[in-house]
This record gives structure tokens, sequence and C-alpha cells, in this order.
């Protein structure tokens, strides 16, 4: 079974700011100041119909030149078919700590190209233009999260306390990870995570691990996690031991896995962000 991709990621660029007389919406300087009048740009970004996909304040960057590379990206997640463009619209105002003032609001498409073009798509108002780029998403990517790690009395394999202290006797983890075609396969990525130290019995480590995959993700990932206490004068301490199969074609949906060591406890979200127009899942 091969299944449709209905899910893609879109970056977009807005890096160039033109205010054509540097002033604000009434043609006044922005800042009373003889010796810098220049504005206090904060730029309010809406993308999409009734910015159904993004809403996002940026600023305010400050003394900006005539014309300025305020540099934005912004990601947006988007599901279902892709559209040719999609609408943005960017308010300026000149920052001010008791009242904003408008300097402009601009409006446009940004066309879904799939690739930061030669030439940009730009967005105008009255009296200034952004220029922009956009790239969609050329690779299907799958994220592997360790979310939680659980050991109950911070107990190595041997079921020794990772530490000797007499009120404190936890572990500073290590982590290192293996993701593959089979078990101890490492071709898809292998890392190391360190160190974490006097974690807690119930741990929250957030360790992400990107995939990328220019054609299919495969349906099946095969992942293997040894945890280490880390140790100073003597060689790390091997805490656990883990080894499961991941099925990938339920994560456009991200979903848990929870995988049991041999005395401890993992537990994995696993996300898959598929490329437009390509089948995203293997059959194997």
């Amino acid at each position: 079974i091969l299944i449709e991709a209905n899910s893609h990621q879109v970056e977009i660029l807005l890096n160039l700011y033109y205010n054509y007389d540097g002033k604000d919406a009434a043609s006044r300087n922005c800042d009373h100041h003889p010796d810098n009048p220049k504005c206090d740009y904060l730029f309010t970004i809406c993308v999409g119909i009734s910015c159904q996909y993004l809403k996002r304040e940026i600023g305010p960057i400050f003394n900006a030149e005539l014309i300025s590379r305020p540099d934005i990206r912004l990601k947006i997640n988007m599901s279902g078919p892709l559209p040719n463009a999609i609408p943005v619209t960017v308010t300026v105002q000149d920052f001010d700590t008791l009242q904003h003032d408008d300097i402009d609001i601009l409006h446009g498409f940004v066309t879904l190209t799939g690739n930061i073009g030669a030439l940009p798509d730009c967005l105008y108002g009255r009296k200034s233009v952004f220029y922009t780029r956009t790239r969609a998403q050329d690779s299907n990517l799958l994220y592997v999260r360790l979310i939680r790690y659980t050991n109950p009395g911070s107990r190595d394999l041997g079921n020794n306390p990772c530490d000797y202290w007499p009120l404190d006797s936890r572990c500073d983890y290590i982590f290192k990870l293996c993701l593959g075609t089979d078990s101890y396969d490492c071709s898809y990525n292998q890392s190391t995570h360190k160190t974490f130290i006097d974690a807690n019995e119930d741990f929250y480590p957030h360790i992400t691990v990107p995939l990328q995959f220019k054609d299919i993700i495969p349906k099946y990932i095969y992942l293997q996690m040894e945890v280490y206490d880390d140790e100073i004068i003597q060689s790390d301490v091997l805490i656990d031991i883990f080894d499961t199969k991941i099925d990938t074609s339920k994560a456009l949906n991200h979903y848990n896995i929870i995988v049991q060591g041999l005395h401890t406890t993992a537990e994995f979200e696993i996300t898959a962000i598929c490329k437009y127009g390509k089948k995203c899942f293997g059959t194997h």
C-alpha cells in the first residue's frame, strides 16, 4: 500500500523592505530627534485567508534604513492540496513604548514553486514594498523525538545507583541513537546526545533526530538506543539498551510509542512531513 502525501512544509522569506520616504503613513519622521529620524519597524504578518496559516509579530527592528533587510523566515506546515499561491498581508508600524504609529499595510501573494527562484515576489503597500521568496519542502521528513525516559531508582544495568552521594544518586545521562534499515544498522542516523546531569527518575530530554528522504520514507525503520551514565574517572557505565521497529505510516498524524528496555522505559514521538506531489511511504 502506498499512502498519498497530504502534508508539506513551506518556508517564506521576507528579506528586503523598502519604505520609499522612510517616514510614517502621515509622511512624518518616525522619530522626532533631529539627529536620528529613522523608524523602528514592527511587522505583523498574516499568511492565508483570515491568517489561517500563521499570524506573527516580528520586531521591533530599531533604527532601520530606507532599504532594510529584516530577513524574516517563516516555516508553515500545510495540509491538503498545495495551492499555487497564498495571500500574505504585512502591517508595518513604527514601534513606540506608548503608541505604535502606522506606516503601511502591504498585500500580495507568494507563489509556492518549490524553490527560491531568481526573481522574488512582491507585497505592495501605498508607500512601501516587501520583497519575498518562497521555498517548498524538497524532501520527505521524519522526526524521531525522545520525549520521556523513566529509570526507577536511577539505577545502572547492574542495579547499582548511578552516584554514591548520600543524598543524590541521580544519573548523568548519555543517549546514543542508531536508526537504520535493520537492527544495529545506523545508515539513516547515528548520534550521541550528552550530558544530562543529575536527571530525575522521570526525565524529559526532548531529543529530536530529523531524517530526510529524497524519495519515499521506508514503511519500517529500526531504532536502537543505548543509555549510559557519564563518568569522569572511569569508563561510562551502561544503563540500558533499546531495540524496536517503527511503523512510519502512522506518523502523518504524529504518534507516540513506548519502548521497554531491560529495566527502564523510553517514550518516543514520531512525526512525518511529506513533500507535496510525491508518494510518502513505502510498502516495506
